[in-house]
């Protein structure tokens, strides 16, 4: 499709184009036809005098004067009729607005966002509703039109002055938050009267793009890639961190990119109840009602560069910016959250309100259950000869200073049985239900601690609390040393001074030997012959045992 320079021109071409798709659909008996020329934009008489604008704000004014009309083609909807575009006109003002307000050098396409954020200046082609947006149209088309939803961007830097000889040349991309890419089909670019340099482009919203809120959208043509903006589908927020600034920014500085490492982030969430209890929020928790002193309240843990705000949403209980520190939900209670999985998810942005560029949103899964009574066990039926199963004996209860590892395993007071898995994951009667990490388990005054990854002790209350870097039984009761059993000895030889020389003999000891060391002892005749080593003072240091004495000259 060739470019226009007017909404007149546009009108003029899309009604001739209505008679050959309708000749067409006579002659080959066609059951639908796309939905890419189903925005026609029309422009009043009254506003056709007006073709150029000399300044930005007659430009503006201009624009508001410019209605836009939606005609519905008979194949695609139940009934033809017009929808007033007021909504349009203001999405249409600020793209205007936006655009007027750059001085871009660059020659690298160009998507217009929001002055304050990187969200792109977008709409629905045929409902003129803004995000976010669905895949599918909420229009009601019959069986012969495709039922994806067309979404109207704008951009500059685009069109034949800058290499790009029809619509087919350019090309429109999505980035989900998992890296993955999808292909935007680019239906329609026209200028957007009355400003010129500012085009609008129609894109083919792709059906498999996941309903998990913010994508990238990146222009590519001519070679050369534009700045990202974000659109939500389904809903608002969340998605990649942004890559590029807002544009506009007043200079091509818009498409600068950003470093990841200059973007603020979550890095985890912690869990307060009313007594100041702390707990690490971690995926798979599992929280109890009536376990916690509440009302609870979330805090998002931000990095090393600290967010202006950050946008917290706890599954369907609260949805808030935050522009103070700490960064918390509102108080709430466990009950009003359904039972089984719920999330919060926490997204830091560089300014205030929500504005600005968004930073890497961090969401974690936990689980709500309720307390139940136990279950009866029901009255067996007798048999003829019945068996009696033997119950199995108590665990016993580990004790005092119970340390895994060394140990691999602790029962603490109530029998629920405590182990260290090989990946380090703590373990509640085999189940990892309780959540967190860590190096050694530790059973101390009857309270089950683990040594986290953090070097931090953390303690069970049916949740984990932080308690500190020392450890919790340091000064714990000692084990008892065993009393040794008295050896039926003679009466004990003195210990001899320091200074007195020790010749050991023994009923064992051989003449040759030097009888200073007990490993070395010398026989008894050696030791008191003339000739042998003991001298006035020495100390001899006889072993047990029978002696023959053999005078030795």
């Amino acid at each position: 499709m060739n470019y226009k320079s007017s909404k007149q021109n546009i009108s003029s071409y899309c009604y001739r184009l209505s008679i050959v798709l309708i000749v067409a659909l006579l002659a080959c008996g066609i059951a639908g036809v796309s939905k890419a020329f189903n925005t026609w934009h029309e422009t009043p008489a009254s506003a056709q005098a007006v073709k150029t604008a000399t300044s930005s704000n007659s430009a503006v004014h201009n624009a508001s004067k410019t209605r836009y009309t939606n005609h519905f083609d008979p194949l695609h909807a139940q009934t033809t009729g017009t929808l007033q575009n007021s909504e349009c006109d203001l999405v249409v003002e600020r793209a205007i607005a936006a655009a007027h307000s750059l001085s871009v050098d660059s020659a690298a396409p160009l998507l217009i966002t929001e002055s304050d954020s990187t969200r792109a200046i977008a709409f629905d082609s045929v409902t003129c509703k803004t995000e976010p947006f669905t895949t599918t149209s909420s229009i009601s088309w019959t069986s012969g039109a495709d039922q994806q939803t067309r979404v109207s961007l704008f951009a500059m830097n685009i069109g034949p002055s800058f290499g790009d000889p029809a619509a087919s040349s350019i090309t429109v991309d999505a980035e989900d938050f998992a890296h993955n890419r999808y292909a935007l089909l680019v239906e329609s670019v026209s200028e957007v009267s009355g400003s010129p340099g500012l085009n609008m482009l129609v894109v083919r919203l792709d059906e498999s793009l996941p309903s998990a809120g913010d994508v990238l959208i990146r222009i590519h043509a001519h070679g050369k890639t534009s700045n990202s903006a974000r659109i939500g589908i389904e809903s608002v927020g969340a998605g990649l961190p942004d890559d590029s600034a807002p544009a506009p920014m007043g200079t091509d500085s818009a498409t600068t990119l950003l470093a990841v490492e200059t973007l603020p982030s979550v890095t985890s969430f912690e869990l307060r109840d009313a007594a100041n209890n702390v707990y690490v929020v971690t995926n798979g928790m599992q929280l109890v009602t009536g376990r916690m002193p509440e009302p609870l309240t979330i805090y998002a843990r931000t990095g090393t560069m600290e967010p202006a705000s950050v946008r917290l949403k706890l599954a369907n209980v609260e949805d808030r910016i935050d522009n103070q520190t700490p960064f918390a939900t509102n108080p709430f209670s466990l009950s009003q959250l359904p039972v089984g999985t719920s999330q919060i998810m926490a997204t830091p942005y560089t300014r205030k309100s929500g504005k600005g560029s968004q930073g890497t949103t961090l969401t974690i899964s936990f689980q709500v259950t309720t307390s139940t009574s136990p279950t009866p066990t029901p009255t067996p039926t007798p048999t003829a000869t019945p068996t009696p199963t033997p119950t199995p004996a108590p665990l016993q209860e580990s004790p005092n200073n119970t340390r895994v590892p060394p140990s691999t395993q602790i029962v603490d007071s109530t029998g629920v049985v405590w182990t260290l898995a090989s990946n380090g994951a703590i373990l509640r009667n085999g189940s990892a239900s309780a959540g967190g990490s860590g190096s050694q388990i530790l059973y101390c005054n009857r309270i089950v601690y683990v040594y986290g990854d953090n070097s931090q002790w953390w303690r069970w209350s049916g949740g984990w609390v932080l308690v500190g870097s020392v450890d919790p039984c340091s000064g714990g009761t000692p084990a008892p040393t065993p009393t040794p059993t008295p050896t039926p000895t003679p009466t004990p030889t003195p210990t001899p001074t320091p200074t007195t020389k020790i010749i050991y003999v023994a009923p064992n000891g051989v003449p040759g030997n030097s009888g200073t060391s007990a490993t070395s002892p010398i026989d008894l005749a050696t030791a008191v012959s003339t000739s042998g080593p003991v001298r006035a003072g020495y100390t001899v240091q006889l072993s047990a045992g029978i002696y023959r004495y053999a005078s030795v000259n």
